[in-house]
């Protein structure tokens, strides 16, 4: 899974972030940030379309809301990950973690991906939706 989440992640070299992007794949950091941010973004948007289902919330600023923060969530989770495993890698050398920026970067194309992704969810999804149906157009 690793080899399809870094090319994804790496941007097909456009966010290859040189050792760190090396370090997350060697670690297989990629395929938990991925997995996540697929299967969060299924089910948020299930949820929106199935369960919320409601006239009041069938609007695509509601719409847009609601995949912001799903991104918000999915750029906290990329943080997370990659910051406590390459920290524990790092622990006990002589230099600190070497990635400072590097951390935001990678948390901010998890959240571009996740837009995307939840996007062509949205438009797989909504037809069955009751309410929701031509959210967000």
């Amino acid at each position: 899974m690793n080899e399809i989440f870094a090319p994804l992640y790496e941007g097909w070299g456009l966010f290859w972030l040189g050792d760190f992007s090396n370090d997350l794949y060697s670690n297989n950091l990629y395929t938990p940030v991925g997995l996540t941010m697929l299967v969060s973004s299924i089910i948020w948007m299930a949820i929106y379309y199935y369960v919320i289902d409601h006239p009041r919330f069938a609007k695509a600023w509601h719409w847009l809301v609601w995949i912001l923060v799903l991104c918000g969530i999915n750029f906290a989770v990329a943080n997370y990950v990659s910051f406590s495993q390459l920290t524990e890698l790092y622990t006990g050398q002589e230099k600190d973690v070497p990635y400072y920026s590097e951390f935001t970067t990678f948390s901010f194309v998890n959240a571009l991906w996740t837009f995307i992704v939840a996007f062509a969810v949205s438009l797989l999804i909504k037809g069955k939706s009751v309410m929701c149906r031509r959210t967000p157009f």
